[in-house]
Formats: C-alpha cells, structure tokens, sequence
C-alpha cells in the first residue's frame, strides 16, 4: 500500500536502491525507538514544555496568550479553568487573529484559525468563512481532556506573502543529534491553500516541496498522494510561480533550528515546524521523530539519504 502511496510503481527515475531508502511506518517506528528514549518523548511532543524550553533560551515562539486548563500555567498567558472564563475571553481578551489548538496532538488535528469576534451574533468566525457561537467553541475548549493553547496567528515574511496569498508557511525540518551536536538532514516547504486552517500535507489541497538544505531553494511545490499525485506550477490563489522558490533568510533558518534542536538533545531524530514570518523564522512546534509523508513526497527521494544512514551506523541502528 505504502509502495502506491508514494506513486513508487510510477517512478522510473528511481533505481530499486532509491526506493529502498523510502520510509514506511513500521521502519519509522523502529528508527524512533533505537534514536529517541522514552523519557524524552514529553520535552517536545509537549507543546508547553517545549515553549517553556524554547523561550528560556531566547528563541523564537508564537505569543502565547491564554491556554485552558485547571492548573497548568505558562508565562504571560491567562489560565482558563471554566467555560465561563473561555467564553469571557473570546469576547474581551482574545487577540485576534489568533490559533487554538490541542497540546499534544499531530497532524493539525484540531487546529482552528479563528479571524474575529462578532459582537452582533455573539460568534467567532472562521479562516473557512464560517461562525462559531462563542458558547458553542468554549464549550468544546473546555471540555477537551488535555491543555488547550491559544497562540498569535504569524504574519508571513513578504517575500513569501505574495507567492502565498498572504498565508504563512512552514517548513518540517529534520534535525539529526550525533556525536559532534545537531544537523539538518532534510527539510520540506509546506503552503497552505483556501480555508485550510493549517499547511499540514495530509489536509486535501495543501502543497509541499522539497528543500535544498544547503541553499533553501525549493525547485517544485507537489500535491496529492498515489495516482493523484501532480506538480503545482502556480499557486492557486495568488498565481505565482510555483518553481525555484527561495526561503528567505535560510542562513538564520538553519541557525535557529540547529540550536532549538540542540535544546532537547536525548532526542536524537527530531522533526521541526518553522514559520517564516515578518519577524524571522519561529518555531511552532516539534516532533520526536517524523512523519515521513512530507518529506519523502516533497523531495522525491526516501528519508533515508547518506546524512541520515550515517546518523544511523553511528548509533548502531540496524534496519
């Protein structure tokens, strides 16, 4: 299933070697538990511990400006315990534009971008156009088992805000920790398109491209999975031109993210999502490890490239 997922029974300019370095979830699961140990998994899958760490050292995260949850806490955001209070704040407090989002899930599950307060209707409107009565949204918020965080939606850097229709994108950056600290293994460049809330490549319309990590040129942006699968030449929104896209700033991209990497180094094989923004690029998040759809579709070729083999005859990791 994996081999059609990735269109491999179509790819002619791949030697059986090349597609053998692709990564299917039984060999990521493997890779995980030999590189990453079980109690460091919570240091970055933890969104507020991972925030908490990141902004002690004096790197780049989204504001955080409230959270909901009976006791956890983080710096400078209002701590919401009730629907009551959850409601009170997307009416008076909130600072719009803003996302919300689950602490520890993946794969923008749960994500919502949330535009503005309409007093008149007493709702919350939607980046897809739609409303939400304030009621209704706080009542899920505040029913939702772990922390729910409510973060500043990033403006884009505007190199990038004219090819993307004025969203912000990210990129999932893999970072390797060896013997001699942190490297960047491989990246790729994610655009979000139409009321998609967030650039996940799983969400239907979202477009990934592979990165060259030494320059941050992005030769071709790609969507869609298996017989669907097809090159973008122009942005649908914008109709810029989708080919040798160059990320802005990406000596500075690949500084923050060796040292963020360099925050949590028990875990060896880490997976960032950096936003590029008017102010830089910031950390939104990580992951213990990475999924691999991205990557190894926006690039055309398996995680498993020399950067990465090496990390892995350095561990003493057998696949």
């Amino acid at each position: 299933e994996e081999y059609f997922f990735y269109n491999l029974n179509d790819a002619q300019q791949l030697s059986f070697e090349d597609k053998t370095r692709f990564v299917g979830w039984r060999k990521l699961d493997a890779i995980e538990r030999a590189c990453i140990p079980a109690d460091w998994w919570a240091v970055v899958e933890d969104k507020l511990i991972l925030y908490s760490l990141l902004h002690d050292l004096d790197l780049p995260i989204p504001k955080i400006f409230g959270l909901c949850h009976p006791f956890r806490r983080f710096s400078g955001a209002k701590t919401l315990v009730s629907t009551t209070e959850v409601e009170s704040f997307l009416r008076t407090k909130a600072h719009y534009p803003f996302f919300g989002k689950p602490n520890s899930t993946g794969r923008g599950m749960g994500l919502q971008a949330v535009l503005s307060y309409e007093e008149a209707s007493d709702a919350i409107k939607l980046i897809d156009g739609s409303t939400v009565e304030v009621g209704e949204f706080a009542q899920g918020v505040s029913g939702y088992a772990g922390v729910y965080i409510f973060q500043e939606m990033l403006m884009p850097h505007p190199a990038l805000a004219e090819i993307t229709a004025g969203r912000v994108c990210t990129a999932r950056l893999v970072v390797l920790v060896g013997n001699e600290g942190p490297d960047l293994a491989c990246g790729a460049l994610r655009m979000a398109v139409g009321s998609n809330a967030g650039d996940n490549y799983s969400t239907p319309g979202n477009m990934v491209g592979g990165i060259d990590v030494k320059t941050g040129r992005v030769a071709r942006m790609v969507t869609s999975f298996g017989p669907d699968f097809r090159e973008v030449a122009e942005h649908p929104e914008s109709q810029a031109p989708l080919r040798d896209v160059q990320i802005p700033d990406w000596d500075q991209v690949k500084r923050t993210v060796l040292q963020c990497g360099a925050a949590a180094p028990g875990v060896r094989f880490q997976g960032w999502d950096i936003a590029f923004t008017d102010r830089g690029p910031v950390a939104v998040e990580a992951n213990a490890g990475s999924d691999p759809t991205s990557l190894q579709i926006g690039n055309g070729f398996g995680l498993l490239n020399e950067a990465f083999e090496r990390f892995l005859v350095d561990f003493d990791v057998r696949m």
